[in-house]
């Protein structure tokens, strides 16, 4: 007699943790860069390399396992304008990831802009996307014992 049909991979939540992350267009060019916190309550955090903190460098999402290792991120960053006074555009990132082994994961992403429609509301103006890209994520698990990127320590 079954008694669950929980898939074989019950709170099997190896996606918690800090990871150091890329996320690159088909092209080559690196999206964003920087690190990533899943935390086992179905959230998470990023801190992008390569936005400036006044132009909003964190952002939060959720995700939830879908598979063996493998895991959905419905992620929301805000973009302000170079001078940290007013907003951009409304973001939605989302990602399929699996996991490679304990340490590195790999999948696919999608980056959605979208136009605000005002600085006091967080509604879109348009409900299509002025752009799109998409593209692939690696990621390797920061531990205790890792090092700075490039470093020789």
């Amino acid at each position: 007699m079954r008694v669950s049909d929980d898939g074989g991979w019950p709170d099997e939540a190896g996606i918690v943790g800090m990871w150091r992350f890329q996320l690159a267009a088909p092209n080559g060019t690196v999206v964003d860069d920087g690190y990533a916190q899943w935390h086992a309550d179905g959230t998470e955090i990023q801190n992008s390399g390569v936005h400036a903190p006044i132009t909003s460098n964190f952002c939060l999402g959720v995700w939830k396992q879908v598979g063996r290792g493998t895991y959905q991120l419905n992620h929301f960053p805000i973009a302000w304008d170079v001078t940290g006074q007013s907003p951009a555009n409304e973001i939605q990132l989302t990602e399929t990831v699996k996991l490679k082994d304990a340490n590195h994961l790999t999948g696919t992403f999608t980056l959605k802009v979208y136009v605000w429609s005002s600085t006091d509301s967080l509604d879109v103006a348009l409900s299509t996307p002025v752009a799109t890209v998409t593209g692939t994520i690696t990621a390797t698990r920061v531990t205790i014992n890792s090092t700075v990127p490039g470093s020789t320590e």
